[in-house]
């Protein structure tokens, strides 16, 4: 089995779109150089700017200046540009998630300074095709790989309609959340799954309620599983024949898994079991991950019940019969179900501390 890390979101970053230029030309420059910028400020940096971090005063002075040196020009536009340099500057902060769209895909990155202005040319660091980025007004970002523009959620196309360079996208967490992470733990304690559906010929809505069948069956297994391992502290393979046998139709369980699906082949299956039993929830990442033969590795944050390790082997064993009950593998393929790469390093947990925001010494003209 491959290891896959379940983080534990906290809910407290921000996220934001920002575009690398007008054609997303910059896009391998801001990779390269571990940054992102805008050029908003240019015409008004009359002198070389060497690193220097911006305070909450300098986003009010920055945002005034420009308002002023655009006398005449349409007010709504200009008011647009200067809230964007004030956003850049005072709204976004450190371990805030960016993505950036390329012409093939979308960067992820987290960041990781104050905005400062520097005049140092931002280089793709190729000797062919290269693309120089002389916007001063930057933040230091941390950028994972590139992701595939057909590994997005349908209706994360809709989202970017928003001309602005950058522009906040905090009310689309969900949505982003489930994107990036396959699974993983959300703020109100949840284990949200995802997984994407491949397959481009028409869906077989047998299939379709297989799956569903199958995830019912995980579910109870694992409201099963924790009753015996809360009274017993383990749990035994006649447990697992009786898990088998009782599937869907468990009497004394009540269902709460909740599935939102978005797709046209291909597209996207959301599950959603709410917290009530943090032992349950646990077992239920435990079963779902050894379903698609991975096997999860818990964040530092999240509390995890104390299981042995046998008993650990017994539950990827219960998911590896319940998945043969139900035909998992034929299902599966047919489907074209297949586990989403996990954004580890957007949602990482660090002890970095970052410089503190200065105000500049130089005052444009």
């Amino acid at each position: 089995m491959r290891q896959v890390k379940i983080p534990k979101l906290k809910g407290q970053n921000r996220y934001w779109f920002v575009r690398a230029g007008k054609e997303a030309e910059f896009c391998r420059a801001f990779n390269n150089s571990d940054a992102v910028a805008i050029g908003h400020l240019d015409s008004l940096l009359t002198t070389q700017q060497d690193r220097k971090y911006l305070s909450a005063d300098d986003a009010s002075h920055y945002r005034e200046l420009y308002k002023n040196s655009k006398s005449g020009k349409s007010k709504s536009s200009v008011s647009n540009v200067a809230g964007q340099i004030d956003r850049f500057i005072r709204d976004v902060d450190c371990r805030d998630i960016l993505i950036c769209p390329s012409n093939s895909g979308y960067m992820i990155g987290v960041v990781n300074s104050p905005a400062y202005l520097c005049s140092e040319t931002l280089s793709s660091g190729e000797s062919m095709n290269e693309s120089l980025c002389s916007y001063q007004l930057r933040r230091d970002v941390q950028w994972s790989k590139m992701r595939s523009k057909e590994t997005a959620p349908l209706a994360f196309a809709r989202l970017f309609k928003n001309p602005s360079t950058i522009f906040e996208i905090t009310k689309n967490r969900d949505l982003i959340d489930k994107w990036l992470l396959p699974l993983h733990i959300d703020e109100h304690n949840d284990i949200v799954f995802s997984c994407r559906l491949t397959q481009k010929s028409l869906i077989s809505n047998r299939d379709s309620t297989k799956f569903s069948l199958f995830l019912d069956d995980l579910e109870a297994a694992s409201f099963f599983i924790s009753q015996e391992i809360e009274k017993r502290g383990e749990f035994s393979s006649e447990d697992i024949a009786k898990i088998i046998s009782d599937g869907h139709n468990h009497v004394d369980y009540n269902f709460k898994l909740t599935t939102q699906q978005a797709f046209m082949s291909p597209g996207d299956i959301f599950t959603r079991l709410p917290s009530d039993n943090k032992l349950q929830a646990f077992i239920f990442a435990l079963l779902i991950s050894a379903a698609f033969q991975c096997e999860p590795v818990f964040s530092e944050e999240t509390e995890q019940p104390k299981i042995s390790k046998l008993v650990k082997q017994e539950v990827f064993e219960t998911s590896r019969k319940i998945a043969q009950n139900n035909s998992f593998n034929h299902t599966k393929d047919s489907l074209g179900l297949a586990w989403r790469n996990s954004e580890e390093v957007v949602f990482a947990s660090s002890e970095n501390t970052f410089p503190e925001a200065r105000p500049s010494t130089d005052t444009p003209m």
